[in-house]
Parts: structure tokens; C-alpha cells; sequence
């Protein structure tokens, strides 16, 4: 008998099983709406994480960047530039959701990281508010569009609240560590006045992502098609008005938006006007990344174990929204400046990593057809309370802190913020009926 022929098996015996392979090639089955899970996180969080190392390499100097590049501008013109971009990071997708879901993933996906490219390739040779706010526009909408796709996509190729928030959580951390190197990357590269080899760095991450992407996304898998021609149809509004679980989600989004924001945009504003040592500075940040890459895999363990006994993601959303309130508060004077930012920022790290897979899990989870059309619903609640967030960080802050009430701030913000965490986590009785 030859080598190369079966083994035969003996009557009544079990024949070898051999174990799966190990799969590092996204792959979808379009019959069970699943996919490998493992070759999914890999490939996603290398794109997330060049996507966001370009991000958080921009993030924490972009108030300075706009300060610097329009002279004789005041405080407003900064809070606006800035709600400008995070309003395009947000809800640009909004603009062209009617049409994304007639390409692959693949391709609008790298589309929107290339425009992102052009926009922040051209940041350093403009000076005029018009052309700052047009480019930042155009970075911002491309970013806009691959983070709905990408959430869409993970939408797509998992089923259930727990395996959602897992890869979501994976996500996270690729997230995180590339905030944790953004602030030394541009501490390194940018100085006043001589920023191209910053925003050519952070150019070159966005259109490296679009390579992986194209790369590896398999180019048949699609979006599924919306129910109209509107970003959010009717039907979808109605089940947020008639639901009050649903309303409540969405709410509570917005909200921990908004405090999320004063990170990047008052607190920003707070150190650097008060803390003269730079990598100290940048150190708040570093800090507040390596802390969610720590804590997010026991945090989001702990939140698998809760909602296996049935605890709901609303709750866990207001268990974040309440500990970035409390993170606020540290900020309002009662210790020296360096020791309350690092508590705060301790805070704040476990704030977010409930929050940030959580508002994803969410809204996957909503009773809404197609996963496009709830994670517009995401963006316009989020970006709502995002935009609002950092024009009140970079515009009213900035004003009351020259006053010297920089402390009222944070007390009035903390206050409200848990009273509107109270209020929406109080109990549903029922639904209401449509």
C-alpha cells in the first residue's frame, strides 16, 4: 500500500479529529452573519491603532496648532475650529450614508482614512480660518466614515451584547496604546511654528491603515442596505420616542460624550496653562492611556460576568457617565494642580473603560434593522454631546479660567452631570406601546 493512502479506520472506532486551524485571514460566512472573531480583532485593531496613532498624535496639540496659525484670534475662534473638527469627526458620515452602503467595506472604508490623509497633509500651510476649518472638515469627515463602517462591520460579524463588547474592548486597547504614544509623538515632532513633520506622520498613518484595509477586508462583504434615504428613518425615531429603554441609551451617550470631551479640550487647556513641565504634561496623557490598556481587559471581564446575570447596558453606560462626573470634581481646587490631574486622570481612565465599549454595545443592540442606521443614531447623539462638550471645554472654560473661576467650571459641570446620570438611570416601569 502506498504511503501516501488513508489510514484506515477499524469498525466501530472513532476516527482523529483533528483541531481547527488557527485563522489569521478575516473570513465571513454570510449564511450564520459571522465571522473569525480572532482574525477580525487582529486585523481591526491594527487599523485602529495606525488610525488613532495619527489621531492622538494631533489631539492634544490641535488647540495650540489652531491658536498659533490664526494670530489675534480669540478664545471663540479656537472653540470653534474645534467643534468644527470634532462635529466632522462625529456626524460627516451622516452626510453620505445613503451612499455607503453601495460600496464594500473595503473601499469606504480606505476611502475616508485617504481623505483624512489630504486633509491633515495641508493643516501646516494654511493660516486663514476659512482654509483651517475647510482641511479639518475633510480630516474630520474621513474619520467620520471608517469609524461608522468599522462599527457597522463588528456589528456584522457578531451576535450577542457579550461578543460584541469583547471585540469592542479589543478595540479599545489598540485605541489606548496609541494614545499612550500620541502625546511623546507630538511632544518629539511638533514645535511652535514647525509642524509638517508631524501632520506628514500622522498623514502617513492614515494612508498606511487605507493599505490594510484594502488589503485585507474581503472585498464582497457590504454594509446592509438602510430602510430610506434618510441617515435616520422614521421608523428608527419612533423606536427611540417609544422606547424609553432606547431614549435612555441614547441620552446617556450624549452625556458621557460630553464629559468624555472636556479631556481633550478644558483639561487640555487646564495643564497646559498650569503645569510648566512638559513631560509631565504629556505624562497626564500617557498615563490615562496605559491606564485603560491595564484595566480594560479585567473591566471588560467583569462586564461580561454582569450582563450574563442580566445587568443591562444602560447601567453600565451611567456607571461610566457617573465616574467621569466624578473625575471632573477632582479638578475643582481642593489639591495642588499635578496631584488632582493625576487622580482625575485615574478616574477618568475607569470611566472610559466602561463607557467607550459600552456605547458601542449598546446601540448594536437596539432594536434597529440595520446596523448603519443604528450607529447613525450613535453618531448624532455622541457627536452632539462630543461637539457641545469641547466648544463648552475650549471656549467657556477658557474664558471663565482667565477670569479666575476655572474652579466653578468643573464644580457646575460635575454637579450637573450627576444629576442627569440620576435622573436617567432611574428605573423604567414599561415600555411604551406604538
Amino acid at each position: 500500500m502506498s504511503a501516501m493512502a488513508k489510514t484506515e479506520v477499524p469498525d466501530g472506532a472513532v476516527p482523529p479529529v483533528r483541531p481547527p486551524a488557527v485563522r489569521f485571514w478575516p473570513t465571513y460566512n454570510e449564511k450564520n452573519r459571522a465571522g473569525d472573531h480572532r482574525a477580525w480583532s487582529l486585523l481591526l485593531s491594527a487599523d485602529y491603532l495606525l488610525c488613532h496613532i495619527g489621531y492622538f498624535s494631533v489631539l492634544p496639540i490641535l488647540a495650540a496648532v489652531i491658536s498659533h496659525q490664526l494670530p489675534g484670534n480669540s478664545g471663540f475662534s479656537v472653540g470653534a475650529a474645534l467643534f468644527a473638527y470634532t462635529s466632522a469627526v462625529g456626524i460627516s458620515c451622516l452626510l453620505v450614508t445613503r451612499w455607503i452602503s453601495r460600496f464594500s467595506y473595503a473601499t469606504a472604508m480606505a476611502g475616508g482614512l485617504l481623505l483624512s490623509a489630504a486633509g491633515m497633509a495641508g493643516i501646516p500651510y494654511v493660516h486663514s480660518i476659512g482654509a483651517l476649518v475647510l482641511l479639518l472638515l475633510v480630516a474630520g469627515g474621513g474619520l467620520s466614515v471608517h469609524g461608522l463602517l468599522g462599527r457597522s462591520l463588528i456589528a456584522e460579524i457578531t451576535s450577542g451584547d457579550i461578543e460584541r463588547n469583547k471585540m469592542f474592548s479589543a478595540l479599545n486597547i489598540a485605541v489606548n496604546v496609541a494614545a499612550a504614544a500620541g502625546p511623546f509623538i507630538a511632544t518629539a515632532l511638533y514645535a511652535v511654528g514647525a509642524g509638517k513633520p508631524l501632520f506628514l506622520l500622522v498623514a502617513g498613518c492614515y494612508a498606511t491603515a487605507a493599505t490594510l484595509v484594502l488589503w485585507a477586508v474581503p472585498r464582497d462583504l457590504r454594509p446592509r442596505p438602510k430602510s430610506g434615504i434618510w441617515p435616520v428613518s422614521r421608523a428608527t425615531l419612533a423606536v427611540v420616542l417609544r422606547d424609553r429603554d432606547a431614549l435612555r441609551t441614547a441620552l446617556m451617550a450624549a452625556a458621557g460624550s460630553f464629559l468624555y470631551a472636556q479631556f481633550f479640550s478644558a483639561f487640555a487647556i487646564l495643564v497646559a496653562k498650569g503645569i510648566e513641565n512638559a513631560p509631565l504634561r504629556a505624562g497626564l496623557f500617557t498615563a490615562n492611556a496605559l491606564a485603560v490598556v491595564v484595566l480594560q481587559v479585567p473591566v471588560s471581564a467583569l462586564v461580561g460576568r454582569l450582563m450574563k446575570r442580566g445587568v443591562k447596558p444602560l447601567a453600565i453606560l451611567g456607571s461610566g457617565t457617573a465616574l467621569f462626573a466624578l473625575a471632573m470634581l477632582l479638578l475643582s481646587g481642593q489639591w495642588p494642580l499635578l496631584l488632582s490631574a493625576y487622580l482625575s486622570v485615574l478616574v477618568f481612565s475607569a470611566a472610559e473603560t466602561l463607557f467607550a465599549p459600552m456605547v458601542n454595545t449598546a446601540f448594536s443592540g437596539l432594536p434597529i434593522d440595520s446596523p448603519l442606521e443604528a450607529f447613525n443614531l450613535r453618531q448624532i447623539f455622541c457627536t452632539f454631546g462630543e461637539s457641545t462638550g469641547a466648544f463648552c471645554g475650549g471656549g467657556l472654560f477658557l474664558i471663565l479660567y482667565s477670569a479666575g473661576h476655572g474652579d466653578l467650571y468643573w464644580l457646575s459641570l460635575s454637579a450637573g452631570a450627576l444629576i442627569v446620570t440620576g435622573i436617567l438611570m432611574v428605573p423604567s416601569r414599561n415600555r411604551l406601546k406604538g
